[in-house]
């Protein structure tokens, strides 16, 4: 349980309304022994107070020093930094606090109620941030009550459900189509001479997925081609990247330089990559699906073939 109190009659109004679970009072209207009561069972206190500190400083000393995590917080529209400065739980989940009482109303004091249940207390489930439904509610035509999903674990609960009866032949009337949320690739050398990461599968491509590309050893006497199967979303220095581990091809029979090797990558519904290195000249193939156990090949095996200095991509 929770304890909000505010000299906002429309605050507690709207908690009572929005059916969390709230405890509700007027600091105006209370000393500080009436504080002993309402405590009990409280796991969090709201504060919301107009006219700072001075409007009720017996009953904040008392909250500050009880031990419970306390949200103090300005009664006007404007966020008061004096006031959060008093607060016991990161300067960011009172910020967001703040914002959801500035907007007001049942539903902003449902979704205060997870959120602080989620973030402070570590006991609740997801949260969306003020006028979240409203910009919802904007891009799909509909009116906030006629959304069928208003939370995103009921969204995601929701899709899931559609997608089951897809996968089982059941048609719901609806069809969701699973995407790749990273481009999918293998680290080569670009042009400029530097690491880069070549997408096979590209970011928001229809799953399941596949693509194949031909690479071509550098040397002569190369007979193993290392590859590293690559996750990536964003460009340049904002790219974020994750190595999907390495496996060898070969050994290559009849070696030579731009000896062909065609790669295929393949991404399931399953959430499941797997890798097929292909020598077109003999037919001979290796597949492998990246997964933790991939990490386990031996990198200095990778560091020796120089594979990374030295591959070229057939572009």
């Amino acid at each position: 349980m929770m304890l909000l109190l505010s000299t906002s009659d429309t605050d507690l109004l709207s908690g009572r309304a929005s059916g969390a679970d709230w405890r509700l009072a007027n600091p105006a209207r209370l000393s500080v022994d009436d504080l002993t009561p309402l405590l009990a069972d409280v796991d969090l206190v709201v504060v919301r107070l107009l006219g700072g500190r001075r409007a009720w400083p017996d009953g904040l000393d008392a909250l500050l020093t009880d031990g419970r995590p306390v949200v103090v917080l300005s009664g006007e529209q404007a966020p008061d930094a004096a006031l959060m400065e008093l607060s016991t739980v990161p300067a960011g989940v009172a910020a967001e606090a703040h914002a959801y009482l500035a907007h007001g109303g049942p539903a902003n004091l449902a979704e205060l109620h997870r959120f602080l249940s989620d973030t402070v207390l570590l006991t609740g489930g997801s949260s969306l941030l003020p006028l979240v439904l409203d910009k919802v509610a904007l891009a799909s035509g509909k009116a906030r009550d006629q959304l069928v999903c208003k939370q995103p674990h009921q969204a995601v609960a929701y899709g899931a459900a559609i997608l089951a009866q897809q996968v089982f032949c059941q048609s719901s009337g609806k069809d969701l189509q699973s995407i790749c949320s990273y481009d999918l690739g293998i680290r080569t050398l670009g042009r400029d001479g530097q690491p880069t990461v070549k997408a096979l599968i590209n970011r928001n491509s229809a799953v399941p997925a596949s693509a194949t590309m031909t690479f071509y050893t550098s040397r002569d006497d190369q007979t193993r081609m290392i590859i590293e199967a690559v996750q990536k979303r964003g460009e340049g220095d904002a790219a974020e990247e994750k190595s999907l581990g390495y496996f060898a091809f070969g050994p290559i029979e009849s070696p030579r330089k731009k000896y062909p090797v065609e790669i295929e990558m393949s991404y399931d519904l399953e959430g499941m990559v797997t890798i097929t290195a292909r020598d077109p000249e003999t037919g001979k193939q290796i597949r492998q699906v990246m997964d933790e156990e991939t990490e386990a090949l031996d990198r200095a095996l990778f560091e020796q073939q120089g594979w990374l200095q030295k591959i070229e991509v057939n572009v």
